[in-house]
């Protein structure tokens, strides 16, 4: 079975003959501390040894819960792939680390946007083609327990590393193996969210994945709710009849979009 991952457009990528990772899709920014560098492989190398590059990706050792809002992220999904399953137990979501930077006057992505995907369906078997993916291979080898269950459980057909699972399925995977998936701190109790709000939030996901290009984006919003296409239509009629519920709009786009300019100042 060939591993390939169906990327959104945003994280579409070739690789050329240098084997720099080309973004085919345009976007509005990019890092630039490395646009200066004297060479790419310096540019990357650059990128490799930082460690809040890492930082990005990696939990600290002594990890042991997942943040609320992780949590809310994970329930909102309910269906989960094999990324977020490993992150369950791990803290990791390889994609963290993933941007793009501008190296003299081209832009590109640090690693391949599929490669935490293609190293967990493969049990770290996809081999690295710079020295960013490198030192991200390395120190998943930390967890080796972790991604050679997953990789086990495709070969035997118990996992289809391009099905979702829920929650609960994922909890009893762990669980059978003797791994425990990490909980929200129990000072930190899981916020419940309103209907209101679940219904702006749902608004606004469609918008950006309109926005983004994507193909069938009202079914990519519906099987992240895990509810009907005709549902999600329901709630947008819903959202853009009641003036109270256009409110809530506003304000979980304003919310996202200081989220989004928050990220990439941090950046």
């Amino acid at each position: 079975m060939t591993i390939k991952k169906q990327l959104e457009p945003c994280d579409q990528y070739i690789v050329d003959e240098r084997q720099h990772i080309c973004p085919t899709y345009e976007m509005g920014w990019a890092k630039i501390p490395w646009k200066n560098a004297a060479t790419f492989d310096d540019a990357i190398m650059g990128i490799a040894s930082s460690p809040v590059f890492l930082e990005e990706i990696f939990p600290t050792d002594d990890w042991k819960e997942i943040k609320p809002i992780e949590w809310n992220e994970i329930r909102a999904k309910r269906h989960l792939n094999i990324e977020d399953g490993f992150f369950l137990v791990t803290g990791i979501y390889v994609s963290y680390g993933i941007f793009r930077f501008e190296w003299g006057d081209k832009v590109f992505f640090n690693m391949r946007p599929d490669f935490g995907f293609l190293s967990l369906a493969t049990d770290l078997g996809e081999q690295p083609i710079n020295e960013v993916e490198l030192v991200v291979r390395n120190r998943l080898l930390d967890y080796y327990r972790e991604t050679e269950s997953i990789k086990r459980a495709i070969d035997v057909g118990e996992i289809d590393p391009f099905k979702l699972y829920t929650i609960e399925w994922w909890t009893s995977f762990w669980e059978v193996r003797g791994i425990s998936i990490a909980k929200p701190g129990i000072n930190e109790p899981v916020q419940k969210e309103t209907k209101q709000e679940r219904y702006a939030r749902i608004s606004v996901r469609v918008k950006e994945e309109k926005i983004k290009g994507t193909k069938a984006y009202l079914r990519v919003v519906a099987n992240e709710e895990g509810i009907s296409v005709s549902r999600i239509k329901q709630i947008i009629n819903a959202n853009k009849t009641n003036p109270e519920n256009s409110s809530w709009v506003a304000l979980a786009t304003s919310s996202r979009q200081s989220t989004s300019r928050e990220t990439k100042s941090k950046n």
